[in-house]
């Protein structure tokens, strides 16, 4: 089973309509796949920068105590820190990419990761345009996650109707939002 690509490279390579789509159906969870990716790409450099250190020591995976002082954890965390604030700044120019394969590939990332984090934020934005109740409707289906038979059931209203009024919801979030991108949005990165 080919593994699927990460919602990053998904939305980096889709048009403005496909974006939205990427959004509505990870509503819930969009934000949380940012931040994931992103430490991922932290991960991905405190690696490299550990395999490098180990090379540097000819090390052959066999693990020996070094009598350098200072305590590993201390410098662990210390390194977390540095990795942690030069990529919120996008600071790329220090020592903490060295040795890091890919730099380049990892400041893309960051940066379609930052137009995600502002067109969800938009979409938000986009959403509460609607009426207060197809709102309502469309939160409960897309954030919470309910069954439409469930809100059909609260509402007191049938299947198809719920159905409808989500799909219109969602239909018109997705126009307007398509709509502000294609007048302000980056088409490519």
């Amino acid at each position: 089973m080919a593994a699927e690509a990460s919602i990053v490279k998904q939305y980096e390579d889709a048009d403005f309509s496909k974006r939205v789509d990427i959004m509505l159906d990870n509503f819930a969870s969009f934000t949380t796949q940012i931040e994931i990716s992103f430490d991922a790409i932290k991960y991905r450099i405190k690696e490299d920068r550990a395999f490098a250190r180990r090379q540097n020591k000819g090390d052959l995976g066999v693990r020996v105590q070094s009598s350098g002082t200072g305590s590993p954890t201390e410098r662990e965390a210390l390194e977390n820190i540095e990795i942690e604030e030069a990529l919120q700044k996008k600071d790329f120019s220090g020592a903490i990419f060295k040795n890091v394969d890919d730099v380049d590939a990892i400041k893309r990332e960051i940066y379609v990761m930052e137009i995600m984090k502002l067109d969800y934020q938009m979409l938000e934005k986009h959403l509460r345009l609607l009426k207060k109740k197809d709102q309502k409707l469309l939160r409960d289906f897309l954030e919470d996650g309910k069954e439409l038979e469930d809100i059909a059931e609260e509402e007191n209203l049938t299947y198809e109707a719920i159905r409808s009024r989500i799909r219109r919801a969602r239909s018109q979030v997705k126009c307007t939002m398509v709509c502000f991108l294609n007048e302000n949005g980056r088409r490519d990165f």
